[in-house]
């Protein structure tokens, strides 16, 4: 089984990317093979032999990001038809995910406190962001008090 990591980066520097290294190592012992896509080309050790394509724009480049991000389904679409299973742990990236994954793919959405709720908060941007909230098979939260939130956002 392949799943694809959309994540920013698979090197322990932030939240996102502690979690996607600590998910995909334990992905790999249980036999599950990982591919990374990212926007940073530097990776853990314990993954560096994985497949990697460093494809996506860092985040907070300005305004319209998400829009911009968006351009790059195509690309993305090409490396998930490969896989079997897409993981999303960056909320920020989850329209580019919607918009590119196969609708035979299952799409799992990683969700961590406020930046599930921050793209829902603004009519516009939730215009891009509950749909492709929606279209996650599996929304994945730490936190009850994040989960309801989401529930009533992108309903």
């Amino acid at each position: 089984m392949r799943v694809c990591y959309v994540t920013t980066q698979a090197v322990s520097r932030d939240g996102w990317s502690r979690y996607t290294v600590e998910v995909a190592l334990g992905a790999r012992r249980a036999g599950i093979e990982p591919v990374l896509v990212t926007a940073n080309p530097q990776v853990d050790p314990g993954l560096a032999d994985c497949e990697h394509h460093v494809l996506l724009p860092n985040l907070f480049q300005g305004r319209a990001t998400t829009l911009r991000t968006l351009l790059l389904a195509p690309q993305l679409r090409h490396i998930l038809d490969r896989g079997d299973v897409v993981h999303c742990p960056v909320e920020l990236y989850a329209p580019l995910v919607a918009a590119a994954a196969p609708h035979r793919m299952p799409f799992v959405l990683s969700v961590f406190g406020s930046w599930a709720i921050r793209p829902l908060e603004t009519p516009l941007s939730r215009l891009v962001f509950a749909p492709a909230f929606r279209r996650a098979d599996l929304l994945l939260s730490i936190s009850g008090y994040t989960r309801d939130w989401l529930a009533r956002l992108i309903n």
